[in-house]
């Protein structure tokens, strides 16, 4: 991509074509539950996912380093933030997945406003708790449910919990 607690925006993806957005990071104060971070954590594990942050961390530099310092697995894309060119975070989250041609990915965020033209693949948290354990296999549902669309013949990757 979760509460308020996790990182906000933040997206992963499966494999070379599947990016995921999940929300990962907080607004003030800036703290990160250790709850949700296992299950984003169990995501990125299952499904190969790559993240990629949306939220307005990225404006702020490397928050990366945050991140694992909190027990986020450091499974980041190469290129781990989008623009903030506007005019809204959808329209950014557009342009990252069209410039690394991501056809499979899950935005997970607790505020819908923005991501209109992602209402298939949002996984909205609730802010006051993040991403919780029934969220996980809704996310992995999402992720390996837009690969295939992407590409029938591809084989779904096997999990181990």
């Amino acid at each position: 991509m979760v509460a308020r607690a996790t990182p906000r925006g933040a997206r992963f993806g499966l494999g070379s074509a599947r990016r995921m957005m999940l929300p990962l990071l907080s607004r003030q104060p800036r703290t990160l539950r250790a709850r949700p971070i296992t299950f984003l954590n169990q995501i990125l594990a299952a499904t190969g996912a790559r993240m990629v942050i949306s939220s307005s961390w990225r404006l702020e530099g490397d928050c990366r380093s945050q991140l694992i310092e909190a027990g986020v697995t450091d499974r980041f894309h190469s290129d781990w933030a989008t623009d903030a060119d506007g005019p809204s975070r959808g329209d950014e989250i557009a342009r990252w997945l069209g410039v690394h041609r991501a056809n499979s990915y899950v935005v997970l965020d607790d505020w819908p406003h923005g991501l209109e033209k992602h209402r298939i693949q949002h996984m909205r948290t609730d802010f006051r708790i993040g991403l919780t354990a029934a969220d996980v296999g809704t996310v992995i549902g999402l992720l390996i449910g837009a690969q295939q669309r992407a590409d029938p013949g591809n084989i779904a990757p096997t999990f181990s919990q």
